[in-house]
């Protein structure tokens, strides 16, 4: 009999792309004030930002641990059993495609409000 040993991670990815959002809004910024006003945010708060704050937020660890439990254990999405192999591609190109998608959105979004107010708010 087939159980639900393991859901899908959901959580997982979406803590990934809200990390990747968020590492795009703070790079844009960083870009845009440099390039434009010639100002430079410290490489310190930069690297709090991305490497600290959105690196902390998002998880590799937990992203490879819950890619092998899909390979390992049985999976039951919406009631229906996944191929274990399935299960962990589409967790794999679900979670690399979301989450370049939210980084870029990130991105485009503070480039657009810089680039609508000529200056960051």
């Amino acid at each position: 009999m087939l159980y639900a040993s393991s859901d899908f991670p959901f959580a997982t990815v979406l803590v990934n792309a809200i990390g990747c959002f968020g590492l795009g809004l703070v790079t844009a910024r960083r870009l845009f004030l440099t390039k434009h006003h010639g100002k430079q945010i410290s490489n310190a708060w930069f690297l709090f930002y991305s490497s600290g704050l959105f690196a902390a937020l998002t998880t590799f660890s937990g992203f490879s641990k819950d890619l092998l439990q899909l390979l390992t254990e049985p999976v039951i999405i919406a009631g229906v059993a996944v191929s274990n192999q399935v299960a962990a591609l589409g967790y794999l190109l679900i979670s690399i495609i979301f989450g370049l998608f939210m980084l870029m959105l990130g991105f485009l979004l503070a480039r657009n409000r810089y680039n609508s107010n000529n200056k960051f708010k």
